[in-house]
């Protein structure tokens, strides 16, 4: 992965550990993609998480949804009942994950959110 993705997923990962550290200390992660295919943006990011938790533990449940939003969406209530302080997302998954989640959802997403109908503002 080159450097100049690993360091926005590291660095956005630093306000998160604080959110993670001041709740549950435990976040959910929802990729689209089968975990192979993301394992360098999620190294990226579990270690920014790391370095911004400043030597409390921050524990991430990781799920993978390959096979469409309805598998996001389940991934998500899985979540959900795990009590995560909130969700992280990337590409595709943020979409379902923004508008079934009841949990914060931070995530990644390289187009326009609004556009996409992540968010209306």
């Amino acid at each position: 992965m080159p450097k100049r993705r690993r360091l926005p997923l590291a660095a956005a990962s630093l306000p998160i550990a604080g959110i993670a550290r001041a709740a549950t200390r435990t976040i959910g992660w929802v990729s689209p993609e089968a975990r192979e295919t993301t394992a360098p943006f999620f190294e990226a990011f579990h270690a920014g998480l790391r370095d911004g938790a400043k030597g409390d533990e921050v524990r991430i449940i990781e799920r993978y949804a390959p096979k469409g939003p309805d598998d996001v969406a389940a991934a998500v209530a899985d979540l959900e009942r795990q009590d995560v302080a909130l969700i992280v997302t990337q590409g595709g998954a943020a979409v379902t994950a923004a508008k079934v989640a009841k949990k914060p959802v931070v995530f990644a997403f390289s187009g326009d959110p609004i556009v996409a109908g992540i968010i209306q503002s």
